[in-house]
């Protein structure tokens, strides 16, 4: 069985563009050889250009920058560390202030990243056609044809990233049609989307990731649920129906017993998982990794080192993007205990455990879960899903959250969007309802309404992904949630260097 860890290392082959394309990014994608240089009448290197796909989309995901621009307008946390001014263009957004947003290089950033992966996954799929080409055997067309499903739902979940954020986005699987291209209107960008992981789902073989012949590859599933939860975005219920429908009845996946260890290393690969991105240190001290971008590391305490009473050490992160109390409120009003525990991770700022002493001072600490001790810092809880326990980290490997998979879609997600398209279609929901709630050992509830749906996300997808942030969009709720906020500034605005580069975009 090949893993896709096996393969991250590996130069995306194929996958080199059109100068037009340059123009329109500003750069070309990363680790891309001429696509001429390939052989592809050997069919052993055909799923390179695919896991390079795979390599860049997580690069893209776990960014630090791009995962802040993508979360912070998500009422449920704050910029965090010790001034405003540190990125304090992040403290603008989240109030709405999109003055300076255009000529960010967050912002910019953001959309040259995402379009690396598109103008990749296009390249990608470019090189593929070209391997089938010296195909003959029925076996090798079969994997020919899921390795271009596989890239076209890591394209779909892009565009998906992006249309969230800019609403109208350019939408191409050519490269060469990239000069001059106009947006396309963002219902055109979700038809996109919902058709491409319909073909992709028809293709990608109807198993559990860590089943497939590449672990934590797409499978069926991983495009149905992406699906489901764009066609959630424009209440397409029907179809987020009939995709949930299929992911539940097919008896592939259950919910993890424990949630807490869910978001650790024991938690990777397990029957909830639907799609991770995956990064690792390979169970070693030194030598090559596949690190998570700092995506993790962004959200750790900031200030001191953490470690247990052993002194295995875990190397404090960079402060930002804490718990907001807001949060804290409603999980404490709800009775929530499973997943408040999970969820905040508490510092010492308030309730120490203890106290410490180093070079004849003592410092006060927080016990984790886990043992580990988070002495005070300038906040009182961290997103305590980026955090790994030291005694599951690899010796040698301090850096906060860095080697774990980054939860992408989930059971207990499809679960809850079961339920809302079902309450949409006046049907009875509280069986996957209840499924989410009885894990996290909430009193089930009857009758299910779509305002209990909504609460049960905001606990169960709490601090992932900015979910609460879309779910208030989608449903028409954010100006009455969000201060600042109204539908003229639901979107950030075009990147002005991409403007500048194509006015078209401006358009």
């Amino acid at each position: 069985m090949k893993t896709m860890m096996k393969y991250i290392s590996i130069l995306l082959l194929a996958a080199i563009v059109a100068s037009s394309c340059s123009d329109f990014l500003g750069k070309l994608p990363e680790n891309v050889v001429p696509k001429d240089e390939v052989d592809y009448s050997d069919k052993d290197i055909m799923y390179q250009p695919v896991s390079g796909v795979y390599s860049l989309f997580a690069d893209a995901v776990s960014s630090w920058s791009l995962y802040g621009f993508y979360v912070i307008r998500d009422d449920q946390l704050l910029k965090g560390l010790s001034s405003d001014t540190d990125q304090g263009d992040l403290l603008d957004f989240k109030k709405f202030n999109y003055v300076n947003c255009s000529a960010n290089w967050i912002n910019d950033g953001a959309w040259v990243w995402f379009y690396d992966v598109i103008i990749a996954s296009n390249s990608a799929i470019e090189a593929l056609d070209r391997f089938r080409e010296y195909l003959t055997e029925e076996a090798d067309l079969r994997k020919n044809d899921i390795y271009k499903s596989e890239v076209k739902f890591l394209r779909a979940y892009m565009y998906l990233f992006m249309t969230r954020l800019w609403g109208d986005v350019p939408v191409f699987t050519d490269n060469a049609e990239v000069d001059g291209i106009f947006r396309s209107p963002r219902a055109e960008v979700y038809e996109f989307i919902i058709t491409q992981l319909e073909e992709a789902a028809a293709v990608l073989p109807d198993e559990h990731p860590k089943n497939l012949e590449h672990v934590g590859a797409a499978s069926k599933y991983a495009a149905l649920a992406l699906q489901a939860k764009a066609a959630a975005d424009i209440a397409d219920w029907e179809t987020v129906y009939a995709a949930t429908e299929t992911i539940i009845n097919d008896n592939k996946f259950d919910l993890y017993p424990d949630f807490y260890q869910l978001f650790k290393k024991p938690g990777q690969m397990c029957e909830e998982t639907i799609f991770e991105a995956q990064f690792t240190d390979f169970g070693k001290s030194d030598d090559i990794v596949k690190a998570g971008g700092y995506a993790a590391n962004v959200q750790g305490p900031n200030g001191n080192w953490i470690d247990n009473e052993a002194g295995i050490p875990i190397w404090g992160g960079w402060g930002f993007l804490p718990a907001s109390e807001a949060l804290e409120k409603k999980m404490i009003d709800r009775g929530e205990t499973v997943r408040l525990t999970t969820t905040l991770l508490y510092s010492a700022q308030t309730d120490p455990d203890g106290e410490r002493e180093y070079s004849g001072v003592k410092y006060p600490y927080r016990l984790t879960p886990s043992g580990d001790q988070i002495f005070s810092t300038q906040y009182k809880m961290y997103n305590g899903k980026t955090y790994v326990p030291s005694d599951q980290m690899t010796p040698g490997r301090a850096d906060w959250g860095c080697y774990n998979n980054m939860r992408m879609l989930r059971f207990a997600e499809v679960l809850l969007l079961n339920a809302e398209a079902r309450v949409h279609k006046n049907m009875d929901a509280d069986a996957p309802f209840n499924r989410v709630r009885v894990r996290a050992k909430m009193p089930e509830l009857t009758g299910v309404t779509l305002e209990q749906i909504y609460d049960e996300r905001d606990m169960e997808l709490a601090l992932e992904w900015g979910e609460r942030y879309y779910d208030l969009t989608r449903t028409g709720r954010a100006a009455d949630v969000l201060t600042g906020y109204s539908e003229a500034v639901r979107y950030y605005p075009i990147p002005r260097a991409q403007i500048d580069l194509n006015p078209n975009l401006g358009k």
